[in-house]
């Protein structure tokens, strides 16, 4: 039976992902998704991946980004790593 590593991978916790292509594109309207997102990327990249970590694109207007009661927090633009 296979080590089941974090985040549900069948993949065996030593196995290298050298070589492999990864994007893991998120919203997140208060940043914590984009936290979460970091945990698999610090993962492929640790494992060998070349990863992009990407903010998808808000499709709310403005005007009701500026009326929740949440405010604008992450619609300043993309993420920082």
């Amino acid at each position: 039976m296979r080590d089941r590593p974090a985040h549900g991978s069948l993949r065996p916790a030593s196995s290298s992902a050298a070589g492999a292509k990864l994007a893991i594109v998120c919203h997140s309207s208060t940043g914590t998704i984009a936290e979460i997102a970091q945990e698999p990327h610090e993962a492929a990249i640790k494992a060998g991946a070349e990863v992009h970590l990407l903010k998808a694109a808000e499709l709310a207007p403005r005007s009701t980004i500026d009326s929740s009661p949440v405010g604008n927090v992450w619609f300043a633009g993309p993420l920082q790593l």
